[in-house]
């Protein structure tokens, strides 16, 4: 499931500094389904078709605040996110605009 994407209808935490929307369906789902919920990356090695894949577990918070649980845990997805972008920041891509202009400190208002 792809969690590094804007999702207007999700849930609004930091990156990079800024709020920004993210989808909260990876948070929703391990939760709900009692799930441990992993994220992992590939890193190029070289210039040829070799990568690195790496995964990580991130803890799945399970309180009486379902809502909480879950925007704490797709800011802890984007956390991680933050930190790999910022380790091979030349290795990362992004087909979607993370930001609307209305989001960004002194962006317009519709």
């Amino acid at each position: 499931m792809l969690a590094d994407i804007a999702d207007w209808r999700g849930v609004q935490v930091p990156f990079f500094g800024h709020m920004t929307w993210s989808t909260a369906a990876p948070a929703w789902l391990a939760r709900r389904a009692g799930a441990s919920l992993w994220v992992g990356r590939s890193v190029r090695i070289g210039k040829q078709s070799r990568f690195k894949v790496m995964i990580k577990e991130l803890k799945v918070p399970r309180t009486e605040k379902p809502e909480e649980d879950i925007r704490e845990l797709t800011a802890s997805i984007q956390r991680q996110f933050e930190a790999w972008i910022r380790e091979y920041p030349e290795q990362w891509m992004w087909s979607n605009k993370r930001w609307r202009d209305e989001d960004m400190p002194g962006g317009t208002q519709d």
